[in-house]
């Protein structure tokens, strides 16, 4: 007689815009079904799912996990699908706008140019579309962020300098 781990439900994403791509990390299960949360739902066995939004709004993405011999296992988690086209502004009211990006799309480092002359970086943060902070770069007055570790997808940097700050958005290759 042999024995068989129950299944474990599992999964990361990245939302992009209006489009989520979710990658299933489930253990154990040879089944799935999926519910995202805007009144579809999925049976899908690849590893690689992607779901297109119609609207902004928080969405619970549910993942059930099915083992013949084994039972279900489920996971949800919730996401946050946001209008970026009007956070990827580059100046925030009225400021003057002094950073941009020397390359965008970026592979493996983000370089920050400075086009005003005595603007320094206190601080800068990367986000991910969903609002995750994912790095915290604390100044040093650096003008460059590693990014090789990120995902591909669309993030934003937070520089903050001289009092103010400005958000600029960026494509990770």
């Amino acid at each position: 007689m042999s024995y068989e781990e129950p299944p474990v439900a599992e999964f990361d994403y990245l939302v992009n815009g209006y489009e989520v791509d979710i990658e299933n990390e489930s253990t154990n299960a040879q089944n799935f079904t999926w519910n995202f949360g805007d009144g579809v739902g999925l049976e899908e066995n690849d590893l690689l799912v992607n779901h297109e939004y119609q609207n902004t709004g928080q969405y619970e993405i549910e993942l059930l996990a099915f083992s013949e011999n084994c039972g279900t296992d489920t996971i949800a988690k919730l996401i946050e699908i946001i209008d970026t086209s009007e956070v990827g502004l580059n100046a925030i009211d009225g400021l003057e706008r002094c950073w941009t990006l020397k390359n965008n799309p970026v592979k493996e480092v983000l370089i920050l140019m400075n086009d005003c002359d005595e603007n320094f970086i206190e601080k800068a943060r990367i986000y991910s579309l969903d609002g995750k902070e994912i790095i915290f770069d604390n100044g040093n007055n650096a003008h460059s962020i590693s990014v090789g570790s990120l995902r591909s997808g669309i993030y934003f940097v937070v520089i903050n300098a001289d009092g103010g700050f400005e958000v600029l958005r960026f494509l990770k290759e």
